[in-house]
């Protein structure tokens, strides 16, 4: 007969048992896999397999939109003369070769060579890049490049399906798909003065994918790859891409007039606290905004119709302009609807706009040049091109020249804009002489050096 302690016992091994059988077939015991008949799994009924059915297919679209993809590969010269190579990825946008990429991924490149889908390489050339933005652009001798098409990045909505093209971890030609997280992402990793208005996404993004194309179900070029949210340097859940009308104003400055031809309009604006819209701080004298009758405390809260949201989207819309254009404005003054035309300036608070030439000849002499402005020219009374940059070791830095010189004549010959300047310097033999004034500074600078 069982006793008060046996059945004690007894009832203590079972408890024991139990739990040894639970852990068992929680952390041991493998599922059993059945394969069922017919085309549809036991829990997936057939209305959730029609909603599969639905979903966007992307393999057209990659067809299309892959030979537009680009491998990039940068060689450089790292610490004690180390030869380092990076690689990273670029969306051909013109079929006469030119291509867009991020800023970071040609930063400091001696040499950049590009491969294209059908394993051709190139020497690219490096056309101009913007640090504001994180847009550069390459061109290839490739004629009739396949090339994306730009669509219009202020119509992708937060949840609509996109696709990312590049070359992660040197995987070329890669695809992957996800959604629309969030548009207008600030991240504060260009520094002052940048834009930034990223499209976030849950497209899996690694190292080597900045520079490369995110589209849309249509398959339309929506944005360029610039950055991932990690921890690790890993894709940790999100990605982030330059907005296409950002990418596309960038690169065509860039190709056709050599620099960004940024518009501005003359305020320093902040968010409103649980409102849409931006509030206007303060006012630049003698800006656009001023101009148009704008003031501090202003209410901004359409560009040209659209909805202004934050600080981030407004300076989104307004980097799709240039000096020179026009806008409208509705704000509200004291809770007054109110509206206004403004007519954008650049930063010299001008409406010109501003070509800095880096024409082959320019660059073998080692500066870039551009004309000056109606503004400098009616302030300074004179004709002339100014010297926008140097280059190191060449012989215009061997002459001492500096950046902000104003050139009014080379060999005695007056010059009014960079073509003249050419003109008269392919003219030259032996001895040149160049002579011109730096604003800061009184009296004529003469310098001379040798064809």
């Amino acid at each position: 007969m069982l006793n008060k302690n046996h059945i004690g016992s007894f009832l203590i091994s079972l408890i024991v048992m139990i739990g040894g059988l639970t852990v068992y077939h929680i952390f041991f015991d493998e599922p059993t896999i059945v394969f069922q008949n017919g085309n549809l799994a036991r829990n997936v009924s057939a209305e959730k397999a029609s909603d599969f059915q639905k979903l966007p297919d992307f393999g057209p679209i990659a067809q299309r939109n892959l030979p537009a993809i680009v491998f990039i590969n940068t060689i450089k010269t790292g610490e004690n003369g180390l030869i380092t190579n990076s690689s990273g990825s670029g969306v051909i946008i013109s079929p006469t070769g030119h291509i867009v990429t991020s800023t970071h991924v040609i930063s400091n490149a001696e040499k950049i060579f590009v491969t294209t889908f059908d394993n051709k390489t190139f020497e690219a050339k490096k056309i101009g890049k913007d640090e504001s933005t994180d847009v550069a652009v390459l061109k290839i001798d490739n004629p009739n490049s396949s090339f994306a098409s730009f669509g219009d990045s202020n119509q992708l909505s937060i949840g609509e399906w996109i696709m990312l093209i590049g070359n992660p971890f040197k995987l070329r030609n890669s695809v992957s798909v996800g959604v629309v997280s969030a548009k207008n992402r600030t991240l504060d990793i260009l520094g002052e003065s940048s834009i930034e208005s990223y499209i976030q996404t849950d497209a899996m993004a690694n190292p080597g994918n900045s520079g490369g194309g995110l589209f849309n179900k249509t398959g339309q070029f929506m944005g360029m790859i610039s950055a991932i949210s990690t921890n690790t340097g890993m894709f940790q859940g999100y990605s982030f891409a330059i907005p296409s009308n950002i990418v596309k104003k960038v690169a065509f400055d860039i190709i056709n007039f050599g620099v960004v031809q940024r518009a501005w309009l003359g305020i320093t604006i902040k968010n409103i606290e649980g409102e849409k819209g931006v509030i206007i701080e303060r006012v630049n004298r003698n800006s656009a905004a001023f101009d148009c009758g704008l003031n501090a405390e202003d209410k901004i809260l359409k560009v040209d119709g659209v909805r202004v949201l934050n600080v981030s989207q407004f300076e989104e819309l307004i980097s799709q302009y240039k000096p020179g254009d026009k806008i409208s404005i509705d704000y509200n003054r004291r809770g007054e609807l109110k509206k206004t035309e403004a007519v954008l300036k650049n930063n010299l608070n001008t409406t010109d706009l501003i070509v800095n030439r880096s024409d082959d000849v320019l660059l073998n002499l080692g500066f870039i040049l551009r004309d000056l402005t109606s503004k400098e020219k009616s302030e300074l009374g004179i004709n002339g091109v100014m010297v926008v940059s140097v280059i190191q070791n060449s012989k215009i830095s061997n002459a001492n020249i500096e950046p902000g010189y104003i050139i009014k004549t080379i060999n005695g010959k007056s010059i009014s804009t960079v073509d003249d300047f050419i003109k008269n310097y392919n003219d030259c033999s032996g001895k040149v002489q160049l002579k011109g004034i730096y604003r800061s500074y009184p009296g004529i600078f003469p310098y001379v050096f040798y064809k």
